[in-house]
C-alpha cells in the first residue's frame, strides 16, 4: 500500500508541474530559439517576450472568431494595456487570461451555432476549464456555465446530467491538485499563513469579516479595475487618463449591439460565474497571503478579473436602450463600429507606452 501511495504521489507531482508548466511554454520556445541560434541574453529575453505575445494573439484571434456577435467585446477586453502588457512580458497571466477568453468563446460558440451540444463537447470544455485551474484557480468555475446551455441547444436531456458529473469532477480534481501544488510550493507560501486556523477565526469573527468583504467587493471598480488600464504596474501608464478607458470600456460593455445575445438562461449562468470567480479571487487572497488573525485582502490585483469583465460584458448589455434603428446589425454599421472602437483602444495603447516610456526613462528633476 505504502508503495503504491508512493506511486499515486510521484505520479500527482508529475502531473502538476507539467500542467503549471503550460503557460511558460511559449517563453520556452522563445528561448529555445535563441539558445539554438546562439543569441546572446538580451535576445533571451526579447524572443521569450515575443513568443508568449504571438501565442497571445493567436488563441485571442481564435476565441475572437468562435465568438460570433461578440467580436467588438472580446477585442477590446484583449486589447486592456495591462492584458497586451502581460502578453508581452514573461508573466503567465498572458496565456492565463487567453485561454480565459478561448474558453468563453467557446461556451457562446456552443450556443450560437447550428449543431446542438454533444457529450464529447462538454468533456473538452470541462478539460480546458481543468487546464485553467491550474494556471488561476478561480476560473476553474467556468466549468459551471455547462449548465446554462439553454436545452434546445443540447443534443439530448441527459446532457445535463452529464454536465453536473463532469462539474463534480472538475471541482475533485482541482481541489486534488490544489492540494498537491499547496504542498510543493509549501516554501513560497507567506510566512505564518494558515488557512484552516484563518477560517477558524473568520468564522469567530464572522461580523467583521463580511463587513470588510463587502467593502473591498464595492471598493473593486474604483481601487483595483484602474490598474487594467495602465501599461505596467503601479504608477505606470495613463495616470489620471485612464479613467476616460473606464468609460470607454463601459461603453462597450453597456451600449454595443450584440447581433446574437445569449439566452437569458445563460446570461444569468455569465452573471452568476462572474460573482462567483470573484468571490474565488478574494477569498484565495484572503486565505493565502493574509496572517492568520488579520481580516484583510491583501495582494488583490485588477489584472486577476480580466475574465469577469468578459463575463460581464455578455451579461450587461443596453444596446436596444441606444440604438433603436433598424439598421444597426448592417454590415457597414457593424464595420465602422469595430473601426472606431480598435482606433480608439490602440490610441489608448500607444498613450499607455509613450507615457510609461517617459515615467520610467524621462530625466528626473
Amino acid at each position: 500500500i505504502k508503495v503504491s501511495f508512493k506511486k499515486v504521489h510521484s505520479s500527482l507531482f508529475i502531473v502538476t508541474n507539467a500542467s503549471s508548466f503550460i503557460p511558460y511554454i511559449p517563453q520556452a520556445i522563445g528561448i529555445w530559439i535563441a539558445r539554438i541560434l546562439g543569441l546572446s541574453l538580451l535576445w533571451l529575453v526579447i524572443l521569450g517576450r515575443f513568443c508568449n505575445l504571438v501565442c497571445y494573439a493567436l488563441i485571442t484571434r481564435l476565441a475572437i472568431k468562435k465568438a460570433k456577435g461578440f467580436e467588438i467585446l472580446f477585442g477590446t477586453i484583449a486589447l486592456l494595456p495591462m492584458c497586451v502588457y502581460l502578453a508581452s512580458s514573461f508573466s503567465t497571466d498572458g496565456m492565463v487570461n487567453a485561454l480565459t477568453f478561448y474558453l468563453i468563446a467557446q461556451f457562446c460558440h456552443l450556443i450560437n451555432r447550428e449543431q446542438k451540444v454533444s457529450l464529447r463537447d462538454m468533456i473538452i470544455f470541462a478539460a480546458l476549464s481543468l487546464v485553467l485551474a491550474t494556471m488561476k484557480l478561480p476560473y476553474v468555475l467556468l466549468v459551471g456555465l455547462l449548465l446554462f446551455i439553454p436545452k434546445e441547444k443540447m443534443e439530448v436531456k441527459k446532457n445535463y446530467l452529464y454536465a453536473a458529473l463532469l462539474i463534480f469532477v472538475t471541482a475533485i480534481l482541482s481541489f486534488l491538485w490544489l492540494k498537491q501544488s499547496s504542498d510543493i510550493n509549501a516554501s513560497k507560501v507567506t510566512h505564518g499563513v494558515n488557512p484552516v486556523d484563518k477560517i477558524k477565526f473568520t468564522i469567530a469573527h464572522a461580523n467583521i469579516f463580511f463587513k470588510t468583504f463587502l467593502r473591498e467587493w464595492i471598493d473593486l471598480i474604483p481601487n483595483k479595475m484602474g490598474s487594467l488600464f495602465t501599461f505596467g504596474w503601479l504608477t505606470y501608464g495613463l495616470g489620471n487618463i485612464s479613467w476616460y478607458y473606464l468609460i470607454f470600456v463601459s461603453s462597450i460593455l453597456l451600449m454595443i449591439p450584440q447581433s446574437l445575445p445569449l439566452p437569458k438562461i445563460s446570461k444569468v449562468g455569465t452573471a452568476l460565474v462572474a460573482t462567483g470567480v470573484s468571490f474565488g479571487i478574494l477569498m484565495t487572497s484572503y486565505l493565502m497571503w493574509g496572517q492568520t488573525a488579520d481580516i484583510s485582502f491583501a495582494g488583490v490585483q485588477g489584472r486577476y478579473f480580466t475574465g469577469v469583465l468578459l463575463l460581464l460584458g455578455l451579461f450587461v448589455n443596453c444596446s436596444k436602450v441606444f440604438y433603436p434603428q433598424n439598421n444597426i446589425d448592417s454590415e457597414e454599421a457593424t464595420d465602422k463600429r469595430e473601426y472606431f472602437v480598435y482606433v480608439i483602444a490602440n490610441l489608448f495603447i500607444l498613450m499607455s507606452v509613450v507615457l510609461t516610456i517617459l515615467q520610467y526613462y524621462g530625466v528626473k528633476n
